[in-house]
């Protein structure tokens, strides 16, 4: 589910960096949620299975911050469909739950 809602702003806006800037959420946030929905999962919840992928369970501090910011990325997408022009807060790594790291 995680990585469906950033691909979802992904294509409306026409991509990770775009999307970024449109919905007001800092790069680093959207990164980190494709990285934590793309490379790191075990075999109930993984999405791929590469390379670089790092075959375990998501942490207790990962769960709740992918959960934290799926909440406020479907927040904001209401937000900016209800108003594209309005003045927002950017959505910072600071604003979220800590990961731990």
């Amino acid at each position: 589910m995680g990585y469906l809602c950033l691909t979802v702003l992904q294509v409306s806006a026409g991509g990770r960096k775009e999307a970024a800037k449109q919905y007001g959420i800092h790069f680093k946030v959207l990164d980190k949620l494709g990285i934590l929905t793309t490379t790191v999962g075990d075999e109930r919840t993984a999405r791929k299975a590469l390379p670089n992928h790092q075959f375990r369970p998501h942490t207790e501090a990962e769960i709740l911050w992918i959960e934290t910011v799926i909440n406020r990325l479907v927040r904001r997408a209401g937000e900016w469909a209800y108003d594209p022009n309005a003045a927002r807060p950017e959505i910072r790594m600071v604003d979220l739950p800590s990961l731990g790291t």
